[in-house]
């Protein structure tokens, strides 16, 4: 009776994992969790390792940073009282990739570095491949991008010496956004299509996908809208193919982003993010519906639909603040203020401000700080505007040309910047209608 409820419990953990894999991510949390209830009723404490990392892994793609914290740290837990250090090697590697998306950084390398010194205290080349790999990608969250790409080749060349041809695409697929991040778009073109060559050669076509994401990414920031269309399209569609729900929703994401750059293709923006956002909240991922749901509330705002548009970014905070993303929550608190300050509510304005301010500050910082200042702008034009109906035309005239300064300081940026486009665009149009 208990070595089958053993079985069982291991049939369950491997079904939760296939799905969880495949980017079912809902269906396969359910599987891991009753895969967890019998492991725990039999005390099978090698399954429950094993379900308890899945689940880390499943939360973290959802965007529930603090279940995958919590998951990964029982893992942690129970793998060293086993005394498994090749476990928990692996269990620390998903604890540092937790971190990562967290914004913990200085943790995650703490945790990273220990599986690092594990796996090669065991002399296990392809564990410190995979470690060295997911340092490349928590330096690329925190823009080092020299960092990241060093550690990008080590894993490279690790890869390549075990014959870890699956994780050489992976990591050809890091140093593309490492080019792109320098602006060496020739460079990531190459290395991309090395990643998709790479990926078909192995008939995997997540990969293969993935690559025309990244591509899709460079085409997008070369304003190549066309060719951006097309790779982000063809991602869509092997991720329909595999049925992988979580990743369709992303490349519906990143389609609705490029096409909500042009006027004339807003209404099919919105029915894009409209699909994506049903996607993140069938399978469970709120952080990436989060974001869909923010570039939702720039179609609306763009549209010139302030009630709704706000009722977007609303969304996108809650989703933000349920998953720890200050980030996100601070570009939403961001624009928000500046759909109330573009209709003259000033002090509610700049509460949005001032908490979008605290919240881009606890998130680290770094580059969103740009268009905090460029949505200054905002607040400046319904100063003008209040100066003005006050009767007091120099002042307004001083705040006016305060916002003609932001946007002026902000066009070279934005040809480089997707974020610093979208504020611009929209702090244009309000100044235009603020000087006429």
């Amino acid at each position: 009776m208990l070595g089958a409820r053993r079985d069982e419990a291991a049939a369950l953990a491997a079904l939760g994992a296939c799905r969880v894999e495949t980017g079912k991510l809902e269906a396969g949390r359910a599987k891991l969790q009753h895969a967890l209830d019998v492991a725990q009723s039999v005390a099978d404490l090698g399954t429950e390792v094993q379900v308890l990392r899945y689940l880390g892994i499943a939360d973290r793609q959802a965007g529930e940073i603090d279940a995958s914290l919590d998951h990964l740290g029982r893992a942690l837990t129970l793998v060293r009282r086993l005394g498994d250090p090749r476990g928990e090697a692996s269990v620390l590697r998903q604890l540092g990739e937790a971190l990562s998306v967290a914004g913990q950084s200085g943790e995650a390398e703490r945790r990273l570095r220990e599986s690092l010194e594990l796996a090669r205290d065991l002399g296990d080349w392809a564990g410190e491949g995979e470690v060295l790999e997911t340092l490349g990608t928590l330096y690329q969250r925190m823009s080092d991008t020299d960092a990241a790409e060093g550690y990008f080749t080590l894993a490279r060349d690790v890869h390549r010496a075990v014959g870890n041809r699956p994780g050489e695409a992976s990591v050809l697929l890091g140093l593309g956004a490492c080019a792109i991040a320098r602006q060496r778009f020739d460079a990531a073109k190459e290395l991309y299509a090395r990643a998709a060559d790479l990926a078909e050669a192995l008939e995997d076509p997540s990969k293969v996908a993935a690559a025309r994401m990244g591509l899709g990414n460079l085409y997008a920031a070369e304003d190549n809208v066309a060719e951006a269309e097309r790779q982000y399209r063809g991602a869509l569609a092997s991720f329909r193919a595999t049925g992988s729900r979580w990743r369709e929703g992303v490349a519906l994401s990143n389609l609705g982003g490029l096409l909500m750059a042009r006027d004339d293709r807003l209404e099919e923006a919105q029915a894009v993010l409209t699909e994506a956002m049903a996607i993140h909240e069938e399978v469970g991922a709120p952080r990436y519906e989060g974001l869909a749901r923010f570039n939702m509330g720039v179609v609306h705002q763009i549209l010139g639909r302030p009630e709704s548009a706000q009722e977007s970014y609303g969304v996108a905070i809650a989703r933000g603040e349920e998953v720890g993303d200050k980030g996100l929550v601070a570009y939403a608190r961001a624009l928000m203020g500046s759909v109330q300050a573009t209709e003259d509510h000033l002090g509610d304005a700049e509460r949005e401000h001032a908490a979008a301010r605290l919240a881009m500050h606890e998130a680290g910082g770094g580059r969103g700080l740009a268009v905090l200042d460029l949505c200054e702008g905002f607040l400046e034009l319904a100063r003008a505007r209040e100066a003005r109906h006050g009767g007091d035309p120099r002042r307004a005239a001083d705040f006016l040309e305060a916002a003609r300064g932001r946007v002026e300081g902000a066009r070279e940026l934005a040809r480089r910047r997707g974020d610093v486009g979208l504020a611009l665009r929209l702090l244009i149009r309000d100044l235009e209608r603020t000087a006429a």
